[in-house]
């Protein structure tokens, strides 16, 4: 219990920082709609021949509980790969959303007839997320962000390093599998974790926190200066 206690002492500061992901994630109702511009295909002779497989909803599902175990893991094992990826995340959504408004893309789901279990959390996921924002995928990029920082954090479990290719990979495809995203939506996704990850090489704890405090001061002796 008391190791419990040390170790969230020592590591909520850190963990708050995570709040900047919430909020960008939050805002994802937004542009979870259609536009007023035209929605575009991105539809491919692999994509129509790439059959609907209900049983990929549970890695497509798996994603949640796998980003945020791997932020709490670099958390606790690589504070500086932890600021690098939490950054990439949220650049990467951001620039995901920005791509969404401007050249959106659609993909058509497949009619769900059967009731079973499987079946019946596709539809909740369909549900959930409308199919406008497909390009690049946020399912895809973060997948591959997460995966590139896991395996270059050189305190990552060896364990973790072997599985956790292997699951991402398994997300990745299950997003074309449940009909989520096309072909295209994928490799944008994973073009775009690689920008980020190699984005912020050279960002450290110390000077990203020194960074902040820098903007803070700046920004409160502003404020005094205007009153």
């Amino acid at each position: 219990m008391e190791n419990v206690k040390s170790i969230v002492k020592d590591n909520w500061k850190h963990a708050m920082a995570m709040v900047s992901y919430l909020f960008i994630v939050l805002l994802y109702g937004l542009v979870n709609k259609p536009n007023l511009g035209r929605v575009h295909s991105l539809v491919t002779p692999f994509d129509r021949n790439t059959p609907f497989i209900k049983y990929f909803i549970i890695p497509y599902n798996i994603w949640y509980p796998f980003i945020i175990f791997s932020i709490v893991y670099l958390i606790l094992k690589n504070r500086d790969e932890y600021y690098r990826t939490l950054l990439g995340l949220d650049l990467g959504v951001l620039v995901c959303y920005a791509i969404y408004i401007v050249f959106q893309t659609t993909v058509v789901r497949p009619e769900l007839m059967e009731t079973d279990i499987f079946t019946k959390i596709v539809a909740m996921t369909y549900k959930a997320d409308l199919p406008y924002n497909c390009f690049p995928s946020i399912h895809v990029f973060t997948t591959g962000l997460i995966i590139l920082s896991m395996l270059s954090s050189k305190n990552t479990n060896k364990y973790i390093k072997i599985t956790w290719p292997i699951i991402g990979t398994a997300i990745i495809a299950s997003t074309l599998y449940v009909k989520q995203h096309v072909v295209m939506d994928v490799f944008g996704g994973l073009l775009l974790s690689l920008i980020m990850f190699y984005a912020f090489r050279k960002v450290e704890e110390e000077k990203l926190i020194s960074w902040i405090k820098k903007l803070y001061l700046s920004l409160t002796m502003k404020k005094k200066l205007e009153i």
